[in-house]
């Protein structure tokens, strides 16, 4: 029987911070999955280092983080995304949102 791992981030770049406990995981042959709640549409994108792109829809960049998103869970090992569609910075923790989540 396989061992399986559930992770929630809240955004789609949020799995970095535990990268490497993740990738450890897999290595001892667990099963990742993670559900995203938010598409990270509100957080900045940088054409380059030193210049932000200012005129970003945000449409457009849920696609950037998606794409984004897909080749980092690749490489950690995640085998399923999941995404909620909550709207980025609305998240609230109550009752009603656990239970929606849930």
């Amino acid at each position: 029987m396989s061992k399986n791992v559930l992770v929630f981030t809240a955004h789609p770049d949020d799995h970095l911070c535990l990268a490497g406990t993740l990738m450890l995981l897999k290595d001892k042959k667990l099963v990742i999955t993670e559900i995203v709640a938010t598409g990270g549409e509100k957080g900045p994108w940088w054409v380059s280092k030193t210049e932000r792109k200012k005129k970003f829809q945000s449409d457009e960049l849920k696609t950037v983080r998606k794409k984004e998103i897909s080749n980092a869970s690749r490489i950690i090992g995640i085998q399923e995304t999941i995404f909620l569609g909550m709207p980025d910075s609305k998240v609230v923790r109550d009752p009603q949102k656990i239970e929606d989540i849930v």
